[in-house]
């Protein structure tokens, strides 16, 4: 077995047991998703993160999805992550059109949240609503807002191409893939 294998072993470990000590019930995507923002952020690579999950319009042109977010304290940058999480006993291969259709939907997300009335259709007292609120109606982010980060968090191994940069309405977004093989090299940094 090699260290990767062993890594694997050992995050998956965590992740039920961060899964089982959460009062609220979280699903393992959602324990994935925090667990892999806290480590995330304690590298610099983001701030301000929060675990939010939305997801609609599943079977549509129109579906999306998000698993957090982070706005940076200037309001240039916006983090989004989505994540695509299996419980596997190894590690296992992320198609590339499983990263492709990650990247439309919180695409989606962001255009709707931006653009569409989608503040309204979201309950105020969703994880998602105070984001969605200010996406829509917060005039210094929009003005601001130079960058959107997209994130595609999964705990397989990715070795496909980055989706395409790319442009909604003067933003510019970014992608790129966050792979055990990433999070194992954060995590193997850490002081």
């Amino acid at each position: 077995m090699n260290l990767l294998d062993k890594f694997y072993s050992s995050f998956m470990q965590e992740i039920v047991s961060r899964q089982l000590a959460n009062e609220d019930g979280e699903t393992q995507e959602q324990a994935f998703t925090r667990y892999v923002l806290d480590l995330l952020s304690e590298a610099g690579e983001t701030e301000n993160a929060a675990v939010a999950f939305d997801e609609k319009a599943l079977g549509t042109s129109k579906q999306h999805k998000i698993n957090g977010f982070a706005i940076s304290d200037n309001y240039e940058t916006i983090d989004l992550f989505i994540s695509l999480y299996e419980v596997e006993e190894q590690v296992y291969t992320v198609q590339k059109s499983e990263v492709t259709r990650a990247a439309t939907r919180i695409t989606n997300f962001f255009r709707k949240a931006v653009y569409d009335d989608y503040v309204n259709e979201v309950a105020e007292s969703s994880e998602i609503f105070e984001f969605a609120h200010t996406l829509a109606n917060y005039g210094e982010l929009k003005d601001n807002l130079i960058r959107v980060n997209v994130s595609i968090l999964t705990n397989g191994e990715y070795k496909g191409d980055i989706p395409d940069n790319a442009e909604i309405c003067g933003y510019k977004i970014f992608y790129r893939v966050v792979d055990i093989k990433y999070i194992y090299q954060i995590y193997k940094a850490k002081p």
